[in-house]
């Protein structure tokens, strides 16, 4: 009986013993790990505006300033004299220079018509005969402030070969003020052109060429062969052609 005493009590000793020991590794129940759980997470991300930005300068505007430079007229002769006519208003006795103005359907600077008057420049007969003018009247008057006038002449043989005549632009206001100027030597025959600047006219008065009356074109005998006859020229035809204005 002891003996199955002392059995027994072993055998509690025992197992008392066993559930002492401590547990290995492997004996450990694995541990379940948290389950992940993605939570998605929404970023505002602002976007940049776009800011238009309007700058003004003012800036000053040009002044318009209206220049009178333009031709006011082309009196080309085509089919008439336009009113053209010779004249000269220095010396009032006899027949003067320039005479008999007619129009001339084929002689023409660049095209075929112009003004011709006959020429007789004859000493000996009338000191008249030195000067001739070939002029318009223009209505209502000319405004030439800032203008340039030119004419072309067809100058004679007999003329161009004396070496004794010129020519010279001219114009009068309404209060009979008179302005001249772009003497040019007649030295060569055919057609020559004169030209001036009404601004640079000479004038010893108060010409005011906005209210021009009267242009016109001298040709005239100069003054130290005025009474030479050994330079008249007569019996000859002066042409005219394209007197800008």
């Amino acid at each position: 009986m002891k003996r199955i005493v002392l059995a027994a009590m072993a055998f509690i000793s025992a197992l008392i013993m066993g559930c002492s020991t401590k547990l290995g590794p492997s004996d450990i129940l694995p541990t379940i790990p948290p389950t992940a759980t993605a939570t998605a997470i929404a970023t505002a991300t602002s976007t940049p505006t776009a800011t238009l930005t309007l700058t003004y300068t003012a800036t000053s505007l040009p002044t318009a300033t209206a220049t009178n430079t333009a031709t006011i007229a082309i009196q080309s002769y085509d089919s008439s004299l336009g009113g053209w006519q010779t004249s000269s208003p220095i010396y009032n006795a006899g027949e003067q220079g320039l005479t008999n103005p007619v129009w001339n359907a084929t002689e023409g600077h660049n095209a075929a018509g112009s003004a011709a008057c006959s020429g007789n420049y004859d000493a000996s007969v009338n000191p008249a005969h030195r000067v001739g003018d070939f002029i318009m009247e223009p209505s209502p008057s000319l405004n030439l402030v800032g203008k340039t006038m030119s004419v072309w002449i067809k100058v004679p043989q007999a003329m161009a070969d004396s070496g004794a005549y010129q020519a010279t632009l001219f114009m009068q206001d309404t209060m009979h003020h008179w302005m001249y100027g772009g003497i040019t030597p007649l030295n060569t025959a055919g057609w020559v052109q004169i030209s001036v600047a009404v601004s640079d006219m000479a004038t010893g008065n108060l010409n005011d060429p906005s209210i021009t009356y009267k242009i016109g074109i001298r040709i005239e005998k100069l003054p130290a062969y005025a009474s030479d006859v050994t330079k008249d020229v007569t019996g000859v035809t002066i042409y005219f052609d394209d007197f800008n204005y």
